[in-house]
């Protein structure tokens, strides 16, 4: 157990690591693109270094889930959004279907439990507060049942102690309130891409 506590707690601090490595790396690449093809030598060193370090955190965690990247079958992946904020569910909504998901949306826990059991998608964006039944709860309900899915909890910003506690508990990912679209877009298909299906 302590060995499990341990792989997870590293599972998480890369997550993090990685998070806050993609928010250089966009404020880069965004002062790169107003050069155009002429960015300055040391911004260009720059990004490729973030982008090699991100891509080490990303197969460090692949080597801690005992896992590799993997393709899924062709067709579209169904995302279910948790969330009691109507307007932050049509944003997320909206964004997830501009990138080919199909989305299906509950407004409480006990519903998103429902639909994730009768529906079984392939993703779930779990808020983690919310009335009669909080993200956790959601994400133990999830995992006592098995439903065979993946869940990205929703925190707040720099919540590294809650983003530890949800991967040990079986969450694959999370992503930090306000959202940022290139983040969202980005935790999505990356959790998608890995094995972490809850079993």
């Amino acid at each position: 157990m302590a060995f499990q506590d341990t792989r997870e707690e590293e599972i998480a601090h890369n997550l993090i690591l990685i998070k806050e490595y993609k928010r250089t790396l966009w404020k880069l690449e965004e002062q790169a693109a107003k050069f155009g093809s002429h960015a300055p030598p040391h911004i260009q060193a720059e990004i490729d270094l973030i982008r090699e370090r991100i891509s080490g955190y990303e197969n460090n965690i692949k080597l801690r889930r005992n896992t590799d990247l993997h393709k899924h079958a062709k067709g579209k992946q169904t995302i279910l959004i948790i969330d009691d904020d109507p307007l932050l569910v049509s944003t997320l909504k909206e964004t997830l279907l501009d990138e080919g998901y199909d989305v299906i949306t509950a407004t409480d826990g006990l519903d998103g439990v429902r639909i994730a059991n009768e529906k079984v998608p392939d993703l779930i964006l779990l808020d983690i507060r919310m009335p009669l039944m909080t993200g956790e709860e959601v994400l133990r309900k999830i995992i006592e049942r098995k439903i065979p899915t993946r869940v990205i909890m929703c925190t707040n910003y720099g919540d590294r102690k809650s983003i530890v506690k949800f991967i040990k508990l079986g969450a694959c990912n999370y992503i930090s309130k306000p959202f940022d679209n290139d983040d969202l877009v980005y935790t999505v298909k990356y959790s998608l891409e890995l094995d972490s299906i809850i079993k």
